[in-house]
Order: C-alpha cells, then sequence, then structure tokens
C-alpha cells in the first residue's frame, strides 16, 4: 500500500516561490520530502526537475524494498539495451527534448535516421497513432521497433547523453534479472522492479482529458508541428497538486 501526502505549503519573501512539503508512505517505508516552486503560472515543462526528483523519490522507495527481499538492480552504467526500446514520452517531455537537440545537429540528425528506419520497416503510420492502438497492436508495435535495435538518437558510445534528465519512463525502467536477457525481452526472461507509482502515467495525463503521449523517436517531428498550440498552465503549486491528486488516484 502506497500514499502520498501533501501536507504544508508556505511562501517566501517576497513571493517568488513556494514550498510544498510531502510525504511518500510505502508500506513500513516514509520519505519526507519538500520541493520549491515558482509562485507563477507555470508549464508542466518548467516543473519537469520536480516530477524527475519526485519520480527518483519512489524509485528509491521500490529499491530498497527489493534490496530488503534480496533483490539487486542488474542495470549498469554502459548496458543500454533498453535504449533500443520504444519509449513513451508524455508532451512536455517532447518538448524538452526537442529544446535539448536544437543545438546538436548529430542528434536531430540521429532522429531523422531513426525515424526513416522505422518509416522504412513499415512502422511509420502505427507510430502516429501509438496512444490510440488497442494493447494488442501495441504490444506488436512495440516488439516490431524493438527488432529493428535503433539505438535513441541521445545514446552516444552505449552511454546516454541526456541521463540527468532523461524522460520519467527511463528512469522508471530497472531490471532484476541478468542484463544479457534484456536483448530479447520477454515477460518470462526479464522481471522489472516493481514499482508503487509511476509518475510517468500521471505526467502523460496532467492537463489531458485522458492519456496523450509520443514515442520518443517522434519527438522533433511532434513538437515541429504542435509549436503554436497552447500549453496547459496553471499556478506552479496547483500543478503540482494536480500531478499527485491522478498519482493517488492510480492507487
Amino acid at each position: 500500500m502506497v500514499s502520498v501526502t501533501l501536507f504544508r505549503y508556505s511562501g517566501t519573501v517576497p513571493d517568488t516561490s513556494v514550498n510544498l512539503s510531502f510525504e511518500l508512505k510505502f508500506v513500513d517505508r516514509t520519505i519526507s520530502a519538500s520541493v520549491a516552486l515558482p509562485a507563477r503560472p507555470a508549464t508542466a515543462a518548467e516543473l519537469l526537475p520536480v516530477f524527475q526528483g519526485f519520480s527518483n523519490a519512489i524509485i528509491g522507495l521500490a529499491q530498497a524494498r527489493a534490496a530488503d527481499a534480496g533483490l539487486s538492480i542488474s542495470c549498469r552504467k554502459g548496458c543500454a539495451a533498453c535504449c533500443r526500446l520504444l519509449v513513451p514520452v508524455a508532451e512536455p517531455e517532447a518538448r524538452h527534448l526537442s529544446a535539448l537537440a536544437e543545438a546538436r545537429p548529430q542528434v536531430r540528425q540521429r532522429f531523422a535516421q531513426a525515424l526513416r528506419r522505422a518509416e522504412e520497416a513499415g512502422l511509420g503510420e502505427a507510430l502516429r497513432s501509438a496512444e490510440h492502438l488497442g494493447r494488442e497492436r501495441h504490444d506488436a508495435l512495440m516488439n516490431a521497433y524493438l527488432a529493428l535495435r535503433i539505438p535513441c538518437p541521445f545514446l552516444e558510445d552505449e552511454l546516454c547523453t541526456i541521463y540527468e534528465t532523461r524522460p520519467l519512463q527511463c528512469r522508471e525502467y530497472f531490471v532484476l534479472t541478468p542484463p544479457e536477457n534484456c536483448e530479447r525481452p520477454t515477460p518470462e526472461t526479464v522481471q522489472g522492479l516493481a514499482l508503487p507509482l509511476r509518475p510517468s502515467q500521471a505526467l502523460h495525463r496532467l492537463g489531458q482529458r485522458g492519456m496523450r503521449w509520443i514515442p520518443l523517436v517522434l519527438a522533433l517531428e511532434w513538437t515541429a508541428s504542435h509549436r503554436a498550440d497552447p500549453q496547459h498552465m496553471a499556478p506552479a503549486p496547483e500543478l503540482f497538486r494536480e500531478f499527485l491528486d491522478i498519482l493517488r488516484s492510480r492507487v
């Protein structure tokens, strides 16, 4: 059983930021933490560092519980099999990744190459409608994309070049089984770390009427065609509360 409680809210002087404190309880463990947020209205993209830190806290709880059960994470630096998976990212993450790629011509080139390979394999239509696919077609897309072994555009020398700001979905992916099993993962050969909550799913729904996510490989294309779209904006504390409410609704 897991619970998230927001229990303190305080402004600063001058009122340029606010501090929100919360408790995260999971079975016999509790994390108490606080986040500093701007007092002004903000977008989800601006609060990504906050959501990333919150995600790290949840993953830390799950790792501690796994250690208590005698289990250990097998993921290691340089082990990048998961960087060939089709990664779903939320809208604010797609915009953030596009901004990171803006000043990196090689990364933009790798995005184009990755998308071209996927389209040549006949996956273009499925990728662009991925969030609307039924479970069977969704799983088929995931498997077909993995079979292409397309590396993430941000991967260099088997290392993630945006590790500190990587998407929430990437943060949540840890395995307890031998790394070599990840080359061709199946439910029988790969055991993932069990998480009490998945912040990535809450971020997908933040400000939306239902799930909306974009395959990472489409991040640049999607952002370019949605630059003029109004982004969901609210006072930062309210946006963080909304994020927590979505998480709590899924417990």
